[in-house]
């Protein structure tokens, strides 16, 4: 007995440094019946994920996260961020809940899709590639994003990339939901001007 509780501890010590991390609320507000949240979570060392998520308390409510409001969430919680002792930044955002939640990004991939030459409407596929590359080219190349790349230099990251998945066509053949990660990096500072 006494060997198994000192290979359990033995175990425990072993693996904490896997699992050992920051998490923690950056910005909370309410909005109509809805809660949105911006937390942090990485481990020592390394730069870590924002998750940006909207939920109703009682479960009965569908949220929306408006821009004006992504944008103050995502004002608030960098400038929280940059106060953070022991963090070593940001290398994603997370836009949980799915992009729907997000109506106007939703609204503007169905809208570039319905138009675009590179998107079949009559199969609901892109014409070459996989459909996650596709959304992934749309949004990063989308104006839907400069308001994003404004707060986020306003605290010296750039957007890098957008990683999509889980994306789901309408009935009119077109792209209106994924799980999508906004992927950063940290512009380096050279005599107080980002690079």
């Amino acid at each position: 007995m006494k060997s198994k509780t000192v290979l359990v501890g033995v175990l425990v010590v072993l693996s904490a440094p896997i699992y050992a991390g920051v998490e923690s609320v950056l910005y909370k507000t309410k909005l109509g019946a809805c809660n949105i949240v911006a937390t942090y979570s990485g481990a020592k060392g390394e730069a870590g994920v924002m998750v940006v998520r909207a939920r109703s308390p009682s479960g009965k409510n569908r949220c929306q996260i408006s821009k004006n409001s992504l944008i103050r969430t995502l004002n608030e919680a960098l400038k929280a961020l940059e106060n953070k002792k022991n963090i070593s930044g940001l290398a994603s955002i997370f836009l949980a809940n799915k992009l729907r939640i997000h109506r106007w990004m939703s609204d503007s991939l169905i809208r570039k899709s319905r138009n675009d030459i590179h998107w079949d409407t009559k199969s609901g596929k892109p014409k070459k590639g996989s459909s996650n590359e596709y959304v992934n080219r749309l949004l990063f190349s989308d104006s839907v994003l400069v308001s994003l790349r404004k707060v986020l230099k306003n605290y010296h990251y750039k957007i890098t990339a957008v990683s999509c998945e889980k994306i789901i066509i309408n009935k009119n053949k077109l792209p209106y939901d994924a799980m999508c990660w906004i992927k950063v990096k940290r512009e380096l500072l050279v005599r107080g001007k980002a690079r």
